[in-house]
C-alpha cells in the first residue's frame, strides 16, 4: 500500500473540503478540548488515512458520507454532504449512490440523506 509521507497533505486536503468548521465548532471547549480534537482529526484522519493512494480523496470522501448516512447522524451528513461535492463528486454520484443503499437502510434514511445532499449541492452552486 502506497503511501505519501507529506506532513502538511492532510491540513491541505482538510482546508480545501472543509476549511476550519470543525475547529470553529469546537472552539469553546474548555481546557483546549477543541483544539485537541481538531487537531487529532487533522493528524490521524486527513494525514494518515488520506495519504494512501488506494482510494482518491472523492471516493473517501464518498464512502465516509455514506457510513455516516447508515450511522443517521445528522450534523455529519449535512457537513460531508457538502465535502463530498468539494472533493469532485457530482450530486447524480451520491444521490444513485445513496439510493443503492435502500435495502440496507429503508426510505426515510435514504429520502433525509438525498435532501440533505440536493440542499448542499444547490448552496454551493449558489
Amino acid at each position: 500500500m502506497q503511501r505519501q509521507n507529506d506532513s502538511q497533505f492532510g491540513k491541505d486536503v482538510q482546508a480545501r473540503i472543509y476549511g476550519t468548521e470543525i475547529r470553529n465548532l469546537l472552539t469553546d471547549l474548555p481546557d483546549g478540548a477543541g483544539d485537541f480534537v481538531a487537531d487529532h482529526l487533522t493528524n490521524h484522519f486527513f494525514g494518515d488515512f488520506y495519504q494512501h493512494k488506494i482510494l482518491t480523496v472523492a471516493e473517501r470522501e464518498l464512502y465516509e458520507l455514506m457510513a455516516l448516512i447508515t450511522l443517521n447522524v445528522d450534523f455529519q451528513i449535512k457537513a460531508h454532504a457538502k465535502g463530498c461535492l468539494k472533493a469532485g463528486n457530482d450530486e447524480s454520484l451520491i444521490v444513485w449512490t445513496i439510493i443503492n443503499m435502500l435495502p440496507y437502510i429503508g426510505f426515510p434514511l435514504v429520502i433525509n440523506s438525498i435532501q440533505k445532499v440536493h440542499a448542499a449541492a444547490q448552496e454551493l452552486n449558489a
